[in-house]
Formats: C-alpha cells, structure tokens, sequence
C-alpha cells in the first residue's frame, strides 16, 4: 500500500488487515519511520518498507511477491506504479482524480499483455461521485446535464476535511479549526475568475432554464422530502473529472458548499459574490472573510431550530423521461 500511512492508505491497510485473504500488507512510503508506526497500529500482518512511488525501477523490485498493489499515495504515482505493477504481474487500484484518470488507460495494452487488472479512481470522487452519475443518467431517457455537488472544505495537504457533520457535532472545534484551510478557500474563490460564467439547468417557476448558481441558488431536493434553496461560492466545469463525461448532451458541472453554520455561509457567499463580480481581488476577499469570521466568534455558531444539514455529496441528473422535462 503506497501512502499506507496516510489518511487513506491507513484506512484501507487497517481494512485490509481484516480480511482472511491477506496474509500481509507492506505499508509502502517515503517515510520510513512513519510506515513503521502505521504497520504497528495495523498489526502483525502489516510490515514497512522505504519506496518511492515515482520510481518505476524501486517499485518493480520491491512488488516481486505481492499480488495486488494499492496506491494512496498520489496522482503523480499512477503511471509508474501501474507500468511497474505490468511487468512484475502485480493487480493494481488507486484513488487517483483529475487528468491523471483520463491518462492512465493509455495504458492498458500493457496491463493486458501482463494479464493484470487495474482498476482507477476508487476514491469518493470521482470513484463514488461517477457511479452516482452513472445511477442518476440511467434514470432519465434523455439527459442534458450531470451535476455534482459537494458541502465540506478540504487541506489537501493534511488530508483533513471540514463537513455539515463536524459543524452539527463539533461547532466550536471546527470554528478553531477553519483557519487550517484557509488555502482551500483561498484557491476556490481563485477558480472564480475563470469559471464565473459556470451555469446550471435548474427547475424555476415551472421551466427549465440556464442559472448562474453562486448568484441565483439551486433547489436541492432531500431525501427526507425536504427542498432547501441553497448557494454554491464556486462552480467550476467539471475540472475535477468526477462525472462521466459521455452521458449528457453538455459538459458536467461540479459545485462546492461551504458546509459553514448560516452567518458563515452569508459572509462567504457574499464575498464570492464580489470576487464574481469583479468588484474586490480573491485574495482581500479573503482576508475580510477571515477578519469577519475571527472578530465575533460565538453568535457564528448558533444554528437556527429549522437548520437543515447538508449532504455531504449530491449528483443530480436533468434530462427528459417519457417524453417529459425531468430531474434525478
């Protein structure tokens, strides 16, 4: 398991470790000292090994023995780890994203000269979020748009997130903790400047019609039954590749929420608002978010008692069903 330390790779390696048919899982890495204290939670299964994973070379010697080879590591590692894994006869999966999941396929004629299966993007997106997609297209007759949503922040660095559900179970913790991804905020009201002009088909006084989604909102069905009109502060055209690209007669479109209580969610909508509307720079955008977000923090974290949550990821389907306009 390349990255087996990580917040993923850990997960999966303690997983692994449960099952009868694992005899043994080397917990594979550029640090050393961390593999070793991963393999010790993992257990007597679990040994450490040095790697790195852009190295065709020192992955094909080290994978001599081992059946299957699991990278959660990173994007940068997928094609040599599945180049490497062709010419020892080793199975190959990963949780690779982006551009990287449209590049590797190149490279099936060597997988299946070596008679091995790899199996890409097994992650919740776009693994999850495309078979969601796939669900949803299927659905309909006729489908114009894919869309993805998605309500949390990420650190792509810690690997650490921020959801609906750490607000509702931990408001004060996840108020301390939002300064930890202020480069994530940061580089999605960045996206604005290139992707403002991203539009949705949306259901509004009985047509479908073309919205901006960061500046109108969208109706969310629940599946509780309940209809929230909710706000995007970014929409960007399908840049993280987690919907299939085939099934709509329009390019997919993928949307993040802030997943923040209410009075947190104003004040950066109304500061993706600005940067959307070219009247303030991302970076003073946010600075007064933050400045906004530090200056009174506990009225922020009051929910009203009709607060609704989020979902944490969402796909809908907009098309046609027997002859009629539809959503899924």
């Amino acid at each position: 398991v390349l990255g087996g330390y990580g917040k993923v790779g850990l997960q999966a390696s303690k997983l692994l470790a449960t099952s009868e048919l694992v005899t043994e899982i080397a917990v594979a890495g550029r640090s050393l000292e961390r593999a070793e204290k991963a393999a010790r939670e993992i257990g007597e299964q679990a040994i450490a090994v040095h790697a790195d994973g852009t190295n065709e070379a020192m992955l094909t010697s080290l994978l001599a023995g081992y059946e299957i080879l699991v990278n959660a590591a990173s994007n940068k590692v997928v094609l040599p780890a599945i180049q490497a894994a062709a010419r020892i006869g080793t199975h190959y999966c990963d949780v690779a994203f982006g551009n990287v999941v449209e590049q590797a396929p190149r490279l099936a004629p060597e997988t299946e000269a070596a008679g091995i299966t790899a199996i890409l993007a097994n992650g919740f997106g776009p693994g999850i979020s495309n078979t969601m997609g796939v669900h949803a297209a299927r659905r309909l007759d006729e489908v114009e748009q894919l869309q993805h949503g998605t309500a949390g922040l990420a650190d792509f660095g810690s690997g650490r997130e921020l959801t609906p559900r750490h607000w509702l179970e931990q408001p004060a913790q996840s108020l301390a903790a939002l300064h930890e991804f202020k480069g994530f905020i940061g580089w999605m009201l960045q996206r604005l400047q290139g992707n403002g002009g991203c539009t949705v088909r949306d259901y509004c006084g009985g047509q479908w019609v073309e919205i901006n989604p960061i500046q109108s909102g969208l109706e969310l069905p629940l599946p509780q039954g309940k209809m929230l009109h909710v706000h995007p502060f970014t929409c960007m055209r399908d840049d993280w590749g987690v919907l299939p690209r085939d099934l709509a007669s329009t390019p997919p479109v993928d949307m993040w929420f802030s997943a923040l209580p209410p009075q947190l969610d104003a004040i950066l909508r109304e500061q993706a608002l600005r940067v959307l509307e070219k009247k303030i720079a991302p970076d003073a955008a946010l600075k007064e978010f933050y400045d906004a977000a530090e200056e009174d923090p506990q009225p922020r974290l009051a929910l009203p008692d009709d607060y609704t949550s989020l979902p944490y990821m969402w796909v809908r389907a907009v098309g046609r069903k027997e002859g009629r306009a539809a959503r899924c």
